[in-house]
């Protein structure tokens, strides 16, 4: 995701998506230090939620990759860039809504 958002919006693009993601690696970081890992165990329904929003939006990245009319070399082409509000939240939902993550965590 920070290379894709580096090709199409510069290097500032790049940057926010990777600071956008460690902000959300901050979030489980900082839920698990308050404890809420203990909650999340306790509470599989609360796990399951989380783990099906992950699947949901890596199911939309992947419908949006299939319908886009275009790769990136075409948009790098148009000279189309990606705005930083996108590169931000890719960045933030990549890591808050994978699961894996959250098991690490």
């Amino acid at each position: 995701m920070v290379v894709r958002h580096t090709l199409s919006g510069g290097r500032l693009h790049g940057v926010v998506c990777a600071w956008a993601h460690s902000i959300g690696i901050g979030v489980y970081a900082l839920v698990t230090l308050l404890g809420l890992a203990a909650v999340l165990k306790a509470s599989p329904m609360m796990f399951n939620t989380i783990a099906v929003v992950g699947a949901l939006y890596l199911a939309w990245i992947g419908i949006q990759s299939l319908r886009s009319k275009g790769g990136m070399q075409q948009k790098l082409a148009a000279g189309k860039p990606s705005r930083l509000w996108e590169a931000a939240r890719d960045g933030i939902a990549i890591s808050l809504f994978n699961p894996k993550i959250l098991l690490f965590f």
